[in-house]
């Protein structure tokens, strides 16, 4: 199937991450006027969790879509449960 199972919800959530970064990098811009915004640690933390995020939903739905086992989501998973579920 590829996929679609949760409509492709990984990848939204990759362009939301993409969106942080680009918009910071826009207002950092010396033409956005007398008050440029450089991008935060905060948002580069969550870029970061975002696309952790991301790629698990990826392995969740590929599993769900007949696409991938199991034991890909699983330890995608843990993998990022490990970093971001403290």
């Amino acid at each position: 199937m590829s996929g679609g199972s949760h409509d492709y919800i990984y990848s939204r959530i990759r362009e939301a991450a993409d969106m942080i970064k680009d918009v910071a990098a826009d207002q950092a811009k010396s033409e956005y006027g007398s008050d440029p915004r450089p991008i935060t640690k905060e948002e580069k933390k969550l870029v970061k969790l975002l696309r952790a995020l991301s790629d698990v939903y990826y392995e969740l739905e590929w599993w769900r879509s007949g696409d991938t086992g199991k034991a890909d989501f699983i330890r995608s998973f843990k993998k990022f449960s490990k970093k971001w579920l403290k």
